[in-house]
């Protein structure tokens, strides 16, 4: 919430804003004071390709790893659901290594390490 009002105030103070795509004008309608800049994203679009792989009984939890996410109710929801064979793929960065320690022992007491995979920040 703290970074949301610094962006707020800070935008509506700005005197120029590059806007990177005609979304971000729109996002901030009403609170731009100064001048647009409309300048294309210089990331080149391919980055941006992703390449599909479904997999049928795969599940992707995209965020940090950190406490208050709600991981541990996640791993209690897995091992509720064990005949159904899902696999669970968490794809984020893990600032606090004891924190990532504590679940994969909720991993292991719950007997998912077979079907939880840390696939780190993507």
């Amino acid at each position: 919430l703290s970074a949301r009002l610094t962006e707020r105030s800070t935008i509506r103070r700005a005197e120029h804003l590059i806007a990177i795509s005609p979304y971000v004008a729109r996002y901030y309608r009403g609170e731009i004071s100064g001048r647009v800049h409309h300048i294309p994203n210089a990331v080149a679009r391919k980055f941006f390709d992703v390449v599909r792989s479904p997999e049928s009984g795969r599940l992707l939890y995209a965020g940090r790893i950190s406490n208050g996410k709600g991981l541990p109710e996640l791993f209690q929801a897995m091992s509720r659901i064990r005949a159904s064979g899902l696999q669970l793929v968490l794809a984020g960065a893990n600032r606090d290594p004891a924190y990532g320690e504590l679940l994969r022992s909720l991993i292991a007491d719950l007997d998912l390490g077979n079907r939880v995979r840390f696939a780190g920040l993507l």
